[in-house]
């Protein structure tokens, strides 16, 4: 299905003038692609589908005002009682906006996993960041000090429902056929009409305009964003303006199965306004999918900086990494297995009951939730108590850190979720229960460390006679500061002579 919806999408792409597709001075192309490919995908889960319009009129405002009062209560909470790690909203020399869901508790504190290695780097270097988190996820006490914006966005996308934004002469040319092509070819999801697409446009428009008034305010030389396709869109394209060199830092997987990352066709000359400058990477694989259309000039350019997190877990040396092996050790103690088995269900917890109640009573299966739905903890744990499931382990394995328990266990059962790429880093084998699983990890399944099996006699099979092989790589501290200087030294470099400069 991955494939195919890739096809659909490439096909559109040499259709159609997906390049000339402007509102305002937005190019819209790559906020569709990405919320097309997720429709076709969801569509297939029967996962909730991404609203295809807002609720609208003055219903769809009202609504708007509750949830706006509604999170700013939140986040006043929040920023009260963390108040010893708001940042100051001053001058900086860099900003990073992150993704609030990638803090993970660790020693008691919320660190985040993806900005927090990329400040501390920077800060030894003398360069002040600014730390700004965007969605309504708030994990305190955090580790560093950082602002809470999420009610701010919520305003600007309040004040977009009053304002209509049309289209520039000519800016959705050949939509209208696109809609006939898309629909014709897949009846079951629903794609935005020329007017949703305006107010999807018109939404990261008006939080762009909040972002480029803060850059202007902070005068930072360069920027980072986690996830530039969702909540980071606005975000970038005010760097764009701005001229300021935004780096895009990847959650999880950015290889040849991520809509995102990959097999863009009918590019602008310039590039799309909403596309990051520089593409942060983890391994060469995906800095080759990436610079397959990516090439740099006035077009993206992929470097490979590594993920500094987890290969500080993969060298395993350091004095955080012994306190949580022994952690892990301890807890297997009090909770025995025959085998160890991690398990990432996203969408279907009773499957995974069934999954369970199918292996050996001797396993112990630690159930990870997704970091977007800690909230449906009690409800998860309630299910198996129902069923009688008591060889489980829920707090502790969606509590510690990812990479402590990769580090100790003897295999791994998902879904769709990408801890198969991180398990394939630490050896632990994985197998992946659904097609669209099998789609967006056709790597791992290519090299084995994953298997496609659906049927729960299979899984638990493959299970017993998989086991763990030697992890790969480990840190690379060299890799990640190189990458960072050049990227500092990209920046420092004036407008003009970006497009010739050298990256090595």
């Amino acid at each position: 299905m991955v494939e195919d919806a890739f096809c659909l999408i490439n096909a559109c792409e040499q259709r159609f003038p997906v390049h000339s597709w402007v509102i305002g001075e937005m190019h819209v192309w790559p906020l569709l692609r990405v919320n097309i490919f997720f429709r076709l995908l969801h569509a297939v889960t029967k996962d909730a589908q991404p609203a295809a319009a807002q609720r609208k009129g003055a219903f769809g405002r009202l609504s708007q005002v509750r949830s706006l009062i509604s999170h700013s209560l939140e986040y006043g909470a929040a920023a009260w009682r963390d108040r010893g790690h708001n940042a100051s909203p001053d001058a900086t020399d860099v900003v990073i906006l992150g993704d609030n869901t990638s803090r993970i508790l660790i020693n008691g504190v919320w660190y985040d996993r993806l900005c927090e290695p990329l400040i501390e780097v920077l800060a030894a270097k003398g360069i002040h960041c600014l730390h700004l988190e965007p969605k309504p996820v708030y994990r305190i006490p955090r580790s560093n000090s950082s602002r809470f914006i999420y009610p701010a966005l919520e305003l600007a996308r309040l004040k977009s429902r009053m304002t209509h934004c049309d289209a520039l002469p000519g800016g959705l040319e050949g939509y209208g056929e696109f809609l006939g092509y898309v629909t014709s070819r897949c009846p079951d999801i629903t794609v935005p009409s020329p007017d949703d697409l305006v107010r999807l446009a018109q939404q990261t428009i008006f939080q762009a305009d909040y972002y480029e008034a803060v850059l202007r305010r902070l005068g930072p030389s360069l920027a980072f964003v986690v996830e530039y396709y969702y909540s980071g869109m606005a975000f970038t394209l005010a760097c764009n303006r701005l001229n300021i060199p935004v780096v895009e830092v990847p959650h999880g997987n950015h290889g040849v199965t991520h809509i995102a990352y990959s097999r863009w066709k009918n590019i602008p000359g310039s590039g799309f306004n909403t596309h990051p400058a520089i593409f942060w990477c983890w391994t060469a694989q995906e800095a080759d999918c990436i610079g397959a259309w990516a090439r740099g000039g006035a077009l993206p350019v992929p470097v490979i900086g590594g993920n500094p997190w987890l290969e500080r877990w993969l060298h395993g040396t350091d004095a955080l990494v012994s306190r949580y092996d022994r952690r892990v050790a301890e807890l297997k103690q009090r909770y025995p297995g025959e085998r160890h088995i991690l398990l990432t269900y996203e969408f279907d917890m009773e499957s995974a009951a069934r999954l369970i109640e199918t292996a050996p009573a001797s396993w112990r299966w630690w159930v990870r939730l997704h970091p977007c739905k800690l909230d449906s903890l009690p409800e998860v744990a309630k299910l198996f108590a129902q069923r009688g499931i008591g060889n489980i382990e829920i707090e502790q394995a969606t509590s510690l850190p990812l990479y402590a328990l990769l580090r100790q266990m003897d295999g791994h059962v998902t879904e769709c979720s990408s801890v198969v790429i991180e398990a394939d880093r630490f050896g632990v084998p994985s197998v992946v229960t659904t097609e669209l699983g099998a789609g967006l990890f056709r790597e791992q399944v290519a090299t084995g460390s994953a298997r496609v099996i659906s049927d729960n006699a299979g899984v638990v099979a493959r299970l017993c006679e998989a086991g763990r092989v030697t992890a790969s790589g480990g840190a690379d501290e060299s890799r990640f500061r190189q990458a960072l200087d050049q990227i500092l030294a990209y920046a420092a470099t004036d407008v003009a002579d970006r497009v010739r400069f050298s990256w090595h």
